[in-house]
């Protein structure tokens, strides 16, 4: 390789670095897009579940004012096993509202971990797409340098 070869080794090298800054600049973007739907779906997973906590409770009160109903019509006192069934079904309402709740803080919390990863992912693609293409712009100075020597 001679003289000759020094301005393809540039041009190789200026367009080598230029296209890692484009590719590492549409990655940290992606990297950006996927924290923001990840922060979104942990709210998501976070409304969703206070809903159904929500609908839990309603479904434990009408199944618990069905209870009284059928007692009272068939002339049963809420007093003894009747008392007990109406506080088991308020003690399985109360852990199916608790699972549901912690169900949905678990969800929550593992997006906003996938956010936060994606927000580092983010940062250091920006950080690789001002660096990388300076390291072959020297390399290719450095390899242009040598064959002209």
């Amino acid at each position: 390789m001679g003289a000759a070869a020094i301005p393809l080794i540039v041009g190789g090298t200026i367009l080598t670095a230029v296209s890692q800054r484009q590719q590492l600049q549409a990655q940290g973007e992606a990297a950006k897009f996927n924290a923001l739907q990840a922060a979104e779906n942990a709210r998501i997973v976070r409304r969703e579940s206070r809903k159904r906590a929500a609908a839990a409770v309603k479904g434990g009160e009408a199944l618990k004012s069905t209870q009284k109903a059928a007692f009272g019509k068939a002339g049963v006192l809420l007093t003894g096993s009747a008392q007990d069934i109406l506080t088991e079904t308020e003690r399985i309402t109360r852990e199916d509202i608790e699972a549901i709740l912690t169900a949905g803080e678990t969800g929550s919390r593992e997006a906003l971990f996938q956010a936060a990863q994606f927000g580092r992912e983010a940062a250091a693609a920006k950080r690789a797409a001002t660096i990388a293409p300076l390291a072959t712009l020297v390399t290719g100075a450095g390899t242009a340098a040598a064959v002209g020597a």
